[in-house]
Parts: structure tokens; sequence; C-alpha cells
């Protein structure tokens, strides 16, 4: 898509009382120089400007192909970390289950000092990684002694007879 510019700048010397500098300006933003310009081109050297059209359809298709490529790559990566985070919770759930036996057998066995220390240490670890996960998966906020409270300066007009320098 193009973007044009148009800017005209007039100065005036007021000593001569005449315009001494007028300057107009135009700003082409676009892959493509405007038409004018084209056939400028082509009249330079034949077959510049479908040289120029080739270029900028190469950059256009290479540029939807580095897109193309990326949103791939990130849905790779969301895919990986699903099933990292799946693989995660089966294993603490086997983990679990594990701890949680071997605390049954020993309060089995007459020792329940040792299963409550047992069952007590897993529930607080886990615990401990809820917590940690949570704060991690957060964006950083500062807190309210950190925010900053300062404006921008305001101009003020300032009258001449008002000032004392």
């Amino acid at each position: 898509m193009a973007n044009i510019q148009q800017s005209e700048t007039k100065k005036v010397h007021l000593d001569q009382g005449n315009i001494t500098a007028l300057e107009h300006q135009n700003t082409y933003i676009a892959p493509l120089p405007t038409p004018t310009n084209m056939a400028a081109y082509e009249q330079v050297k034949e077959g510049f400007a479908e040289r120029m059209m080739r270029m900028a359809e190469k950059e256009q298709e290479h540029r939807f192909k580095t897109t193309l490529q990326k949103v791939e790559l990130d849905a790779y990566i969301a895919q990986a970390e699903y099933s990292f985070r799946k693989r995660g919770q089966w294993f603490a759930l086997g983990g679990v289950a594990i701890i949680s036996s071997l605390s049954t057998y020993s309060l089995y066995l007459g020792h329940p000092t040792t299963a409550a220390s047992i069952a007590g240490t897993v529930i607080v670890a886990l615990a401990g990684v809820f917590i940690y996960q949570s704060r991690k998966s957060k964006p950083s906020e500062k807190p309210d002694s950190q925010v900053s409270t300062e404006t921008e300066p305001t101009q003020q007009a300032i009258d001449p007879a008002q000032n004392p320098s």
C-alpha cells in the first residue's frame, strides 16, 4: 500500500519583504516507485521496471514464507510445552501414589511418626512447587511503593511584563 505525503514550506525574509526560499517535497513510501518514476526507470534501461516488479514479488513471497515458518514454529513450541507439562503431571501423580503407599505401609507397620513425616514432607514440597509455578507464570507487577508518580512538566505562558529578569 502506498503512502504519499506532501509538504510545502515557504520561508519569508522579513527584512526584504520577499520570499527567499520555496521548498516543495513529495515523499512516496511503497515497495515500488510511483508509476511516473517507473516509466523513467524503463526509459533508462529496457526491462528495468519488470526487474523491479519481480524483486518486489520475490520479497513479498519471502516475507510470507518467513511469517508462515514462524507461525508453525510457535505452534510446535506450544505443543511441546503442553506435552512437557502433561508428562510432568503424570510423573507427579505417580510419585504421590508411591509416597502415599510408603506412608500407608509405614503406618501399617506401626510407625505413625515416620508415616506422618513422609506425608507431611510430600505435601509441603508439592505446595511449594505449585506456588513457585503460579508465581513464575504471572507477569511481574511492581509493588505500589515502586510505582512512579512523576508528571510531565507543563508549559506556561510567561508575560514579559511580569517576568523579573
